[in-house]
Order: C-alpha cells, then structure tokens, then sequence
C-alpha cells in the first residue's frame, strides 16, 4: 500500500530511501569483494602450479595471500598479492638474460596474474549486479 506524503517531506523520504539503498549496496560490495579475492587467489595458485609443474615445487604458488587493506563505510579495497612479489613480476612480463653485461635472449613472459584479475573483475561487477537488482543468491 502507497504512502502518502506532503510535498515538503518529499525530499526526506526519498533521501531515506536511498541512504537505506546505498547502505545495501555498500554491505553487497564489500561482502562480494572479499570472496572474489578468495577466488581470484586460488585461480592465481592454480595457473602458478601449471607454470612450476615439472619442478614439484609449490612455494611461489602458495606465496599468494589476499588481505583487506582499507576498509571505509563507502566500501572495501582487498589487496590480493605474492609474498615473492619480485618473481610474480619477472615471470608475468618476462625479463632479460644478461651475461658478461651482454644481453644473451630474453625469457618469454608468462602471463598468470592478469587473466585472473580480468576474471575477478568481471565476476565481481556479475555478482554484485545480481545481489542488488535482488536476483537468487
């Protein structure tokens, strides 16, 4: 059943009614940011094992972690990141082979950061989208 107002608490309702909006949307966001991280990190493990399979070594692929860095009432920033963070670079943009001061070739990039930040990406704006048009959880 409709509510009636007086035109000049016309500006006070409708300033309620979006507060109480923007209030869901804020708790949708940080809720879905945190576990697109969780996810992102694992995709992010699982390509870096597919980089080191023959070697048996899992340590680069566990370095990764995924923290909240900055928390406000406006949203979240969650820090998804590798504790060897000097090997991520060099094996997602390749790097130089130097010898004698000589550069001898070059090691071929092997991008396994980006396609799973694109997915993250792309999975966040999916989910929040469904949980604030109030779609099926």
């Amino acid at each position: 059943m409709a509510t009636k107002i007086k035109t000049d608490e016309l500006a006070a309702a409708v300033d309620e009614i979006l507060s109480g909006y923007a209030e869901n949307v804020v708790g949708v966001v940080k809720e879905e940011a945190q576990d697109v991280a969780k996810t992102c990190v694992k995709e992010i493990k699982a390509n870096a094992r597919a980089l080191f399979r023959t070697s048996g070594s899992n340590s680069y692929a566990n370095s990764w972690r995924q923290k909240v860095t900055a928390e406000t009432p406006e949203g979240v920033v969650v820090t998804v990141y590798s504790r060897k963070y000097h090997l991520a670079h060099l094996l997602e943009h390749g790097h130089a082979i130097v010898r004698s001061g000589k550069m001898i070739g070059r090691v071929r990039a092997r991008p396994h950061i980006a396609p799973a930040e694109q997915n993250a990406a792309k999975e966040l704006e999916k989910r929040i989208k469904i949980k604030v048009s109030g779609g099926a959880e």
